[in-house]
């Protein structure tokens, strides 16, 4: 790998890993189950859109981790020290402290807007109601975990994991690299082990309902370091041995088999969401037991590894090749996560009482949050000191060469 050499299929993984998060927010809140819980949720759901939650959230963080811990090491490899702490300052840092103020203005303001002017109330905005109630009164509320980042609550969790950066590249251990590397070569340890590792985050992350949270919660919790950094570390460890991307394309049929089977265990294995014990607020009733908890945690770590390893081989193998198409969404991606979900939220709030097809409802917000999120990159982003904060300088020649964006 030549020091202008680019992995396109790495920057096409982490692109096509950030898309999949615009449409499960798109879509999410048409889902029977998900409508209580997040932003935006209507009177009308559907089974099938809880089914597609929950396959796209088994995956595609702990995809978009790996990914972040892969260029990790390439970027410390590359620029040292120093130079990482400059790329994450500017490129993760920075977009935190913008951001995330803005988005949760706009959040809260469209919230407001559906507990005031919208007839529908669901569990979400009643509860948001209500906590604003208490905190008015100085009464504590249990659903109340304080400042949250909503879906930027990734950038900062990865300003934790540069931290974690810095520790393994000082002070890294030769036996534990030997150790990793002998587990990633060895069929036993990449598909029984290494799966195994991140059991104790599930474990520890579904504790209350069986589901898999977002940390979004601006204080820290252990349970991201124990699921979404093993993830990362693994991705790390990934970069020092590339040649085991191609190993796991070795018997994709059957891996794709465990998957769709672990898939509909993990399905039979969720417990059902009592809305109305939610509304109490009596959370320990939906906590599941210790052997289901286990259960699920097995089947979600084995499934989580089981769909990135394929993607990471399909990517690979589709996404190798220099595409504009593919390179534009790249670029694209970052501003697009970052900016679709008060559009996107915004949309199903202003659909909520509109008399149409639920069809043609998660239609329109996706099309409306695409298209407005990639028009405001392409006039306001591309181009702009915006760009080059989130993806570095980029030439307008069509024949430009870019090194990597990590």
């Amino acid at each position: 790998m030549t020091p202008s050499s680019r992995l396109h299929y790495m920057d096409g993984i982490r692109a096509l890993a950030m898309m999949a998060g615009v449409l499960l927010h798109c879509l999410y809140t048409y889902g029977e189950t998900y409508r209580h819980l997040v932003p935006g949720g209507g009177p009308d759901g559907l089974h099938f859109i809880d089914s597609l939650t929950v396959f796209l959230h088994s995956f595609r963080m702990q995809l978009f981790f790996l990914v972040s811990g892969f260029f990790a090491c390439l970027l410390v490899q590359k620029r040292g020290l120093m130079g990482f702490l400059k790329n994450r300052s500017l490129r993760i840092l920075l977009p935190f402290m913008i951001f995330l103020p803005i988005v949760m203005i706009v959040l809260v303001l469209i919230i407001s807007y559906h507990i005031t002017e919208v007839e529908y109330q669901s569990l979400f905005t009643q509860l948001a109601a209500q906590i604003y109630e208490a905190q008015q009164v100085g009464i504590e509320h249990p659903y109340d975990l304080g400042p949250r980042s909503a879906h930027l609550w990734f950038l900062y969790y990865l300003l934790f994991f540069g931290i974690c950066t810095l520790v393994l590249a000082k002070f890294s251990i030769p036996a534990i690299n030997q150790i990793i590397g002998k587990l990633l070569n060895s069929t036993i340890g990449l598909w029984l082990v290494i799966p195994a590792l991140s059991i104790p985050g599930y474990f520890l992350a579904i504790g209350y309902t069986g589901y898999l949270p977002a940390p979004d919660s601006l204080t820290p919790q252990f349970w991201p370091f124990a699921l979404y950094g093993v993830y990362y570390l693994l991705g790390w460890f990934l970069f020092q041995n590339m040649h085991v991307i191609d190993k796991m394309g070795i018997g994709i049929w059957w891996k794709t088999t465990a998957a769709v089977v672990l898939y509909l265990l993990l399905l039979q294995s969720l417990p059902t969401i009592n809305i109305e014990e939610l509304n109490t607020g009596n959370l320990i009733s939906l906590k599941p037991s210790f052997s289901d908890s286990i259960i699920i945690a097995v089947v979600e770590a084995y499934l989580a590894f089981y769909l990135v390893s394929i993607c990471l081989y399909l990517g690979k193998k589709c996404l190798s090749q220099a595409s504009t198409q593919m390179r534009y969404i790249s670029d694209a991606s970052y501003w697009v996560y970052i900016v679709h979900l008060p559009i996107a939220v915004f949309m199903q709030v202003m659909l909520i009482e509109v008399q149409i097809s639920i069809w043609i409802k998660m239609a329109a917000v996706l099309l409306v949050t695409l298209s407005l999120s990639f028009l405001s990159y392409q006039l306001l982003v591309r181009h702009t000191p915006i760009g080059w904060m989130l993806n570095g300088r980029k030439k307008k020649a069509k024949s430009e060469t870019v090194q990597y964006s990590s």
